[in-house]
């Protein structure tokens, strides 16, 4: 009896962390237009100090995020903390995002200046990533364009797979056996697969190196 308890508890606590963690990750959807917001007036009204003084810090979130897919991963793969890696992969979809779009933002100001940005800006979320893509592609940067398409796709694998994992998990823990947890359970080899991707996705760009050829003097 004690032993049932205990281990009730525990999965109490995994579910607190793991819906704690979807809570950051849904601020943080609305929390990375901060920064973008200042690379947007940076290059909108000519502030390059700006841009150089926010990308650094913004590197490095993005390297961090890369780490914590790691771990996250691992937290996947154990079937009793996939709400913990779930949660956590959605979460590092708005990180992974935050670097995205702000080099996006970049990308299309070099090609198509100011009014390009503003139309690509206020298409928000699906506007200034693929502009970017097309801006690359136009220009013919192929190291960039296929950077740029990497990270949106890493953006969307982790986004999504973490949240079929989460589901995954929440259905298991009902007893009856519904269509839903049917669906989940179908749904979890997909889930966790894109999860892999994310984090072999990164392990590349560390092998390869993470690098931009000089777009502005293409």
């Amino acid at each position: 009896m004690v032993q049932t308890e205990s281990n009730a508890q525990r999965l109490t606590i995994w579910q607190k962390i793991g819906y704690g963690l979807s809570v950051a990750g849904a601020i943080l959807q609305y929390a990375i237009w901060m920064p973008y917001a200042i690379v947007f007036l940076g290059l909108l009204i000519d502030r390059p100090g700006w841009i150089l003084k926010i990308l650094p810090p913004i590197g490095q979130i993005t390297l961090y995020a890369w780490f914590a897919s790691i771990p996250f991963l691992l937290l996947v793969l154990i079937p009793k903390t996939r709400i913990i890696g779930g949660s956590g992969f959605t979460l590092l979809s708005s990180l992974f995002g935050v670097g995205l779009i702000c080099e996006s933002a970049i990308v299309v100001f070099s090609v198509w200046g100011k009014v390009g940005l503003v139309i690509g800006t206020l298409l928000i979320g699906i506007g200034i990533v693929p502009e970017a893509i097309v801006s690359a592609l136009l220009r013919f940067a192929w190291p960039l364009f296929w950077i740029l398409l990497m990270n949106a796709t890493t953006v969307l694998l982790a986004k999504y797979a973490g949240y079929g994992v989460l589901m995954t998990s929440v259905q298991s823990d009902i007893s009856e056996d519904t269509e839903e947890r049917q669906a989940a359970k179908r749904l979890m080899p997909l889930s966790v697969a894109g999860c892999v991707a994310v984090v072999l996705i990164g392990v590349g760009q560390a092998i390869f190196g993470y690098y931009h050829p000089n777009f502005f003097n293409q």
